[in-house]
């Protein structure tokens, strides 16, 4: 049976992926909106990678849209309607996220997953590292 660090990394991309979308839609800076762009690309084939070796070890990662994750992307677009997004404040909110997505991956090297689960996600850590570090980058708070 699958963990369930590796199911709340799998609900943490997907619901990331939804928000990059309205945050690229959203954003008035065409640097920070081709950012958000690639945040969500590269989710998308995060997605696919874990989506696959899971099922190569045969079991199934399953997506309800959280509760939270509606709530917050319902918030993100009512709270634009009345002042439009602030890049900074998301940036940190998205670093915030990518930080703790981070420690959900610990968690599930630290579970002894087999093998060509444990490249697929050690891989995909590395790349929300590098994400926190690119996420500081573009954001006007740590320039």
């Amino acid at each position: 049976m699958m963990s369930t660090s590796v199911q709340q990394i799998y609900e943490h991309l997907n619901e990331s992926n939804l928000i990059f979308a309205l945050l690229a839609e959203k954003s008035g800076d065409e640097k920070v909106r081709a950012f958000y762009q690639q945040l969500e690309a590269d989710r998308k084939a995060m997605i696919a990678a874990l989506t696959h070796v899971v099922a190569m070890n045969g079991e199934k990662l399953t997506h309800a849209a959280s509760a939270a994750g509606a709530v917050n992307r319902v918030w993100l677009r009512i709270r634009d309607t009345v002042a439009p997004l602030d890049d900074a404040q998301m940036l940190a909110a998205c670093e915030r996220a990518e930080i703790h997505i981070h420690g959900l991956y610990d968690t599930a090297i630290g579970g002894a997953p087999p093998a060509d689960l444990l490249r697929v996600l050690a891989d995909q850590r590395l790349t929300i590292a590098a994400n926190i570090v690119k996420l500081r980058s573009v954001s006007p708070a740590h320039a």
